[in-house]
């Protein structure tokens, strides 16, 4: 399945997810308006710098700006370089470059493939790995990502979304968590064979290719039952809290021993179609077909919300003038002077014989 995926990594964050997957042997593209960002990224293969960009400093606006004056160019860069069947995009949604880019890039993307398959050339499905800020974020990445996730939900043809969220632990454990995650899901079919299940590569991009929410687990075998390992990995994992409202698609599971389905179909919902197979190792588990995590995001919005008077209060008093005292006695005394002169040379003016005549005719 490595050969199948590549991954577009848009802004720091995509970057620095996207170096996990390098090393884990998959093609990746690495994308910024920042140069320094991309110096970071040291022997990165396939990098690409937006002409004219100096960095976006978590302006989504900014970035959308970037990318429509670069438009065609960066398509053509991307199509020539990831050319495997299925393309994520990753990026942070609290940033700039990645937040702002990415929603319409992945919409983009998916058009030109679509044009692509309908004159008869090859065209990838692309789906999208995000990153939601921790509530020790500052404001501006919250209004970022809950602007960014708006944009993405938007865009009605993308495969699985993979919904990362900070809160779960610290960028490099979120980030290393998940990258070891997808890996050990889509190989499942070259690691884990068993005379009593198997599952093969067409059902693993059956659950990739499925539009909404996507979430994994994996757990190393232990004294706990496959079911409960299951269901504490999918809820407690490194994404964003499940909305459990029961819309789900699709279950793949590879354990040590059979998992209760009526039990995890109680917790989840009812699947559409499930996949099992089995090993000695680990239970590794994932749902596809989710609903986006709307409870998170209202939580990120009542948080933007709670800070909303304070910050435009702030912004208020910035413009407001209040040093209105005029302390400097010095410019009032040159100012004082120049009056007595201009006085001064009036009067001078009108001991002149002739004005005195001008004036007495004149009244």
């Amino acid at each position: 399945m490595k050969e199948t995926i590549s991954f577009l990594c848009i802004g720091q964050c995509g970057g620095n997810i996207g170096q996990l997957f390098e090393k884990k042997g998959y093609t990746c593209m690495y994308v910024n308006t920042s140069k320094e960002d991309l110096k970071t990224l040291g022997s990165a293969v396939h990098t690409f710098h937006i002409p004219g960009g100096e960095g976006c400093h978590k302006d989504r606006r900014e970035a959308g700006n970037y990318l429509e004056k670069n438009f065609e160019l960066l398509l053509t860069k991307v199509k020539e370089t990831l050319t495997t069947p299925i393309i994520y995009v990753i990026f942070s949604s609290g940033g700039g470059t990645g937040s702002g880019l990415s929603p319409f890039l992945i919409d983009a993307l998916i058009a030109d493939f679509e044009e692509d398959s309908s004159a008869g050339k090859s065209g990838a499905k692309v789906g999208a790995i995000t990153v939601l800020p921790s509530r020790n974020e500052p404001i501006q990445a919250q209004i970022n990502s809950y602007e960014c996730l708006r944009d993405l939900e938007d865009v009605s043809d993308t495969i699985s979304t993979f919904i990362l969220d900070n809160n779960r632990g610290s960028k490099d454990e979120v980030n290393e968590e998940f990258v070891d995650l997808f890996d050990s899901f889509v190989n499942i079919p070259s690691h884990h064979r068993s005379v009593k299940g198997n599952i093969d590569r067409s059902e693993i991009k059956a659950m990739l290719y499925t539009h909404g929410a996507m979430v994994l687990g994996k757990a190393e075998v232990s004294e706990q039952s496959s079911t409960a390992a299951v269901i504490q990995e999918l809820k407690d994992g490194v994404f964003a809290p499940l909305e459990m409202d029961g819309v789900t698609q699709f279950l793949a599971t590879s354990t040590r021993d059979e998992v209760d389905l009526a039990a995890v179909n109680k917790e989840f919902g009812s699947f559409l179609d499930t996949y099992h197979t089995y090993n000695d190792e680990y239970e590794i588990a994932a749902m596809s077909g989710l609903s986006y995590p709307f409870s998170r995001m209202t939580e990120i919005s009542e948080l933007v919300a709670a800070s909303k008077t304070a910050i435009l209060g702030n912004r208020r008093s910035l413009r407001k003038k209040r040093l209105t005292n005029n302390v400097d006695f010095l410019s009032e005394e040159v100012e004082e002077e120049k009056k007595e002169e201009q006085e001064a040379t009036e009067t001078r003016a009108h001991k002149n014989p002739r004005d005195r005549l001008r004036k007495f005719i004149s009244r």
